[in-house]
């Protein structure tokens, strides 16, 4: 042997001593800031070792030691924005060592050097800006990991399947393609084989059956279905992680499972079914992606207006994925219609995004992007410079004075229709899609009696916003001034889908019904009314006024004395006990 060649193996036998170090300091118990340290600076000075060398033809297991040592650089070093560039030099080192692996004969080699690659992909999915570079990073990883699976068959080792089932849990967990739900249901197949595997296995596994509590929790979490039962799936998982979790050797991953089992039984105790925020923004993004990956626009856009929609369903509106869908649907109709009919979006994505109120993550970039595809908009349109200057000057104190001009309008209408009108148009153009200018704008035509174009300023706040009772109510008010009964009914139904025990709806839909002459369909709401609310006497008067109608008159004179009997209005009683002196005279014979 040769003295450089001496060298080389010496320089690469400190390598792996090195590695063995981090190895045994990494799986013991979670590293403090101290130890991270440490580990970074024996991960640079072995991966410097390999560069002293000066050996570029590397053997297939050195490929994978220099891949191994790229991953955990990655994993600790202090500068986050290299992460992505890091894991990429891993990946290469690692698609370099496969390729040179025979499987047949270093099988198990082989599976390490997927099971590395298969973590490089799971983590570069998660700083990649773009949602399909994310998902195919995730596609290349299950890919991957279905190869590693049929070695992993062939040669029994526990330890290497235990790992694998645990990486591919974690891939499905976070893999949105094709059926969301049907990828969390095999991360926690996955993740339960994977705690069979070590529960059966007396080795030492670098997996911790903490841990894949923690990630089957969270994928119960984000499981849609049955809510009551996946979330209380949920909270069984959290419990069973910190059941086994050693608060001394681990104490992050204590936190994590606590401040998840608090949460999840604070949604328990408010009855919240709703899926987390971020798991709906990805769903929906992830679907628009797939759409506009396949061409299929008129769907993306579809799927935009549902994001928009379901941003205003969040206790506070608007809000980060208000504009952001703002900002798709922007970028859909871009595609699909051109620049013209993107303007208006880019705009209100603009707007939201400006206001101090809201609470955006990562602002200045998202500022960045919104402003860039406004500008490019206007500037491929034509737009003189004076144009795009007065659209990014507008923006930062657009939601304000729009809401300023909305309860401006609502003042006025009391007393000056026209002007509110006049205020509520205003205010549209202002923030162009904020419900509330179309919802006022419906109040100002239904005052005025012009329910026709009442009826069209409603229905463009509920395209908006389809969770706000008051425009599907004043909506139906101008469905039944239009004699559209039908129509109105549905209004006031889906009203009360939204809130059950609004009054108003209630009454509007007796009233709809009697007004029609449906006497039998109005007595078989009025049955459902009178169950959940047996104090409300003025149902029981109308149904005694629908029973009088159908000809059943001792029906009718049951319920108006019950309605009597319920009645605290000293004016309305006498008028009543008068109808029913007046149904119990006998009828007069034919």
């Amino acid at each position: 042997m040769t003295n450089k060649s001496q060298e080389t193996g010496h320089i690469l036998e400190k390598v792996c001593n090195c590695i063995d170090e981090i190895i045994d300091l990494t799986e013991e118990h979670e590293e403090s800031d101290e130890e991270r340290s440490f580990i970074c600076q024996k991960l640079t000075e072995a991966r410097s070792l390999f560069e002293k060398s000066g050996n570029d033809n590397y053997t297939s297991d050195e490929l994978l030691k220099l891949g191994w040592l790229d991953f955990h650089t990655a994993q600790y070093m202090p500068d986050r924005t290299m992460v992505k560039s890091q894991l990429e030099l891993a990946i290469s080192s690692l698609e370099k060592a496969l390729l040179a692996i025979d499987s047949v004969q270093e099988t198990n080699l082989s599976i390490e050097g997927y099971l590395l690659a298969i973590e490089c992909y799971s983590h570069l999915s998660r700083y990649q800006p773009e949602i399909t570079d994310r998902e195919d990073c995730l596609t290349k990883s299950l890919n991957i990991a279905n190869t590693c699976m049929f070695l992993c068959f062939q040669t029994n080792n526990t330890s290497q399947l235990a790992k694998l089932t645990y990486l591919m849990a974690r891939t499905n967990g976070e893999y949105y393609q094709t059926d969301r739900d049907s990828n969390l249901l095999d991360a926690i197949r996955y993740a339960e084989l994977s705690i069979a595997i070590m529960q059966n296995d007396r080795q030492r596994h670098p997996i911790s059956i903490p841990t894949l509590y923690n990630d089957i929790g969270n994928f119960y979490a984000k499981l849609s279905g049955d809510r009551n039962s996946n979330i209380t799936k949920a909270q069984a998982s959290y419990q069973k992680g910190l059941h086994y979790v050693d608060l001394k050797r681990s104490p992050r991953l204590h936190a994590a499972l606590n401040n998840n089992a608090q949460w999840i039984d604070s949604i328990l105790n408010q009855n919240v079914t709703d899926l987390p925020t971020p798991e709906m923004v990805l769903r929906y993004k992830t679907k628009i992606q797939q759409c506009i990956k396949q061409s299929d626009l008129d769907q993306a856009l579809q799927i935009g207006w549902a994001y928009l929609q379901w941003s205003w369903s969040l206790p506070q509106t608007p809000n980060a994925s208000t504009a952001d869908a703002h900002l798709v649907i922007g970028n859909v109709n871009a595609l699909k219609f051109g620049n013209s009919q993107a303007i208006n979006h880019y705009f209100s994505a603009l707007v939201i995004a400006s206001c101090e109120n809201v609470d955006i993550p990562e602002r200045p970039l998202f500022l960045s992007q919104t402003k860039d595809a406004l500008v490019n908009a206007l500037t491929q349109l034509s737009q003189p410079q004076s144009t795009i200057e007065a659209y990014l000057q507008s923006a930062a104190s657009a939601v304000d004075t729009s809401y300023e001009l909305v309860n401006k309008s609502e003042q006025l209408a009391e007393n000056d229709l026209q002007a509110a009108l006049d205020t509520a148009i205003e205010a549209a153009n202002w923030y162009p899609f904020n419900p509330y200018t179309y919802f006022y704008q419906g109040i100002s035509f239904l005052r005025a009696g012009n329910f026709a174009y009442a009826q069209q300023a409603f229905t463009q706040s509920i395209n908006i916003n389809p969770n706000d009772k008051l425009s599907w109510l004043n909506r139906g008010l101008c469905y039944r001034r239009l004699n559209e009964f039908d129509l109105a009914i549905k209004d006031f139904e889906k009203t009360l889908t939204l809130d059950a025990n609004l009054n108003l709806a209630m009454n509007q839909i007796i009233e709809t019904y009697v007004q029609t002459e449906q006497y039998g369909q109005c007595i078989e709401k009025l049955d459902q009314f009178i169950t959940r609310f047996p104090q409300q006497g003025e149902f029981f008067q109308w149904r005694s006024y629908c029973y009088e109608k159908t000809d059943r008159r001792e029906n009718a004179i049951k319920d108006l004395s019950n309605a009597i009997e319920l009645c605290n209005d000293e004016q309305l009683k006498p008028k009543l006990e008068k109808t029913l002196e007046s149904l119990k005279q006998p009828e007069p014979a034919v």
